[in-house]
């Protein structure tokens, strides 16, 4: 039996979600055009395709989470950089007037 669009919809789901759970963000969001185009080619829905359309809405709110999960990490993870380079900054020996007018001779 040929899977209808729907059901190839969502294999493409589950695998964006496999990759999504294992950190392969790329992957995950490169799946999104193949999804795009079996949308744009799909008929509409018959009954028999609701089970398969309600879990890759099911999938999208996980895919949606982990998405939102690693952006607020990699968020973090710049503010670290920028707290660290603030602190860091901190231990820097100050310039005197004349080391500056050093420099702006150079």
């Amino acid at each position: 039996m040929d899977l209808s669009v729907y059901d190839r919809l969502l294999e493409l789901a589950r695998t964006q979600l496999e990759a999504a759970n294992r950190g392969d963000f790329t992957q995950a969001a490169e799946l999104v055009e193949a999804r795009e185009r079996l949308l744009h080619e799909a008929p509409p829905p018959q009954l028999r395709d609701r089970e398969a359309i309600q879990e890759v809405l099911r999938i999208d709110v996980d895919l949606s989470t982990a998405f939102r999960g690693q952006m607020i990490a990699i968020r973090d993870e710049l503010l670290g950089a920028q707290h660290a380079r603030v602190a860091l900054q901190g231990y820097r020996p100050r310039l005197r007037h004349s080391a500056l007018a050093l420099d702006a001779a150079r």
